[in-house]
């Protein structure tokens, strides 16, 4: 409740949030680089808040249409500026849908006379007021006209006929299900208040840190736990990136299957993790009941982990986490373990503009890398977890895999 109502310019839940120009440049890059990939996302973020519309509006299809596509964009939006903005998105039923559906042949009504007397961006700017909105759906129009030599002005009166009737029904429903509430701006600044009161009454009180010596004996203890279960340990190469590493995957055979990660992209956007030259563990197998599993739900399987396989890392200079999609490809090239993950998926610790990804499918022919949704459920997406070595007192050779390059 504190970080949903923090907010310096809190306003009434009874409004839309706004979209940002950061989200909608990040939602904007994910409809260019793979439309299918963007109805997914909101898709995943609509079956978490409300499953049991996730079949209505969102039906399988081999290839989605595009007024399905501009609702999903608009829900996705919408639910990614919410949080910092103080807001909630409503609560939508099946009849809520339903209105919405039968208000689309109005709109393209409206479009189509807008079109004849020239007034195409005045209703644009009624059917969605949020102009990082209307650009977002302005580039979905431009992709896919572009890809398909479909009229870009009747792609455009389906984009904002629909999006814009699901837009309208997200704002009556705002309205009517937080207006039967207390003064909303009253409580809002109240919780405020509370949440920053609470902060530095938390803060006085805290007590001081207490600092856990590293300690070599603890290590050598843990090191012997891992080994005794299989774990592998090895050295990885310095300063190599992804594209140094899948090029020398391909000269084993190994090609990537999503080849924009191997671009400027990956750098440009800051998912690039080059290799560090340290000590790691690792088993390639998931961490069980981890699949099918929101990112949160998966991290939170790593604390006690942590405990039970590497202790306190301060003091055992042993870090469980996830590994990069670096480390992930070049202990395959070295090990050819073309099994790895048995074709399955991992979640890597990557951010491709704070989005995350995930490594997997690999076979004796290649791999892949994508954007994964950290919302989205997958049963085949789970989490390999990586144990890197911080700290060590004596360097030890026994059972090391060497990745440096030859």
């Amino acid at each position: 409740m504190a970080e949903i109502f923090r907010s310096v310019d809190l306003t009434s839940l009874q409004t839309l949030p706004q979209l940002t120009r950061r989200d909608r440049e990040v939602l904007e890059r994910l409809l260019w680089l793979a439309p299918d990939v963007a109805v997914s996302t909101a898709a995943a973020v609509l079956r978490a808040h409300l499953p049991e519309l996730h079949a209505a509006l969102f039906a399988d299809r081999q290839r989605p249409e595009i007024g399905q596509l501009a609702r999903a964009l608009v829900y996705l939006g919408l639910a990614m500026a919410a949080p910092a903005q103080g807001k909630i998105l409503p609560v939508l039923t099946r009849e809520d849908l339903h209105q919405a559906n039968r208000q689309v042949a109005e709109r393209l009504a409206r479009w189509s006379a807008a079109s004849f007397l020239g007034a195409q961006e005045l209703v644009a700017a009624e059917t969605i007021p949020d102009p990082e909105l209307r650009a977002l759906l302005d580039a979905l129009v431009e992709r896919v006209s572009r890809h398909t030599n479909r009229d870009p002005r009747w792609l455009r009166a389906v984009v904002f006929g629909e999006a814009g009737t699901l837009y309208a029904r997200l704002s009556q429903a705002c309205r009517e299900q937080f207006s039967r509430a207390v003064d909303l701006e009253r409580a809002n600044a109240h919780l405020e208040r509370i949440a920053r009161t609470r902060d530095l009454v938390v803060d006085a009180l805290a007590a001081e840190e207490t600092t856990a010596r590293f300690d070599a004996a603890k290590q050598a203890e843990y090191i012997a736990r891992l080994r005794r279960f299989g774990w592998e340990e090895f050295t990885a190469s310095s300063g190599r990136t992804l594209r140094d590493i899948a090029a020398e995957a391909a000269r084993h055979g190994l090609i990537a299957r999503t080849s924009f990660a191997l671009t400027d992209e990956w750098i440009a956007h800051g998912a690039s993790q080059p290799t560090t030259g340290r000590r790691y563990f690792i088993r390639p197998a998931l961490l069980p009941d981890s699949e099918g599993l929101a990112l949160w739900a998966q991290e939170e399987r790593l604390k006690p982990l942590q405990k039970m396989l590497a202790g306190d890392p301060r003091e055992t200079g042993l870090r469980l986490g996830l590994g990069s999609v670096e480390l992930f490809l070049e202990y395959i090239v070295r090990t050819g373990r073309v099994n790895f993950l048995d074709g399955r998926w991992t979640r890597t610790s990557n951010r491709f503009d704070g989005m995350q990804t995930r490594f997997g499918a690999v076979d004796g022919s290649g791999y892949a890398i994508t954007i994964f949704p950290g919302a989205r459920l997958d049963e085949n997406v789970g989490i390999c977890p990586v144990i890197e070595v911080l700290e060590t007192a004596v360097s030890s050779s026994a059972n090391l895999i060497d990745l440096t390059p030859t």
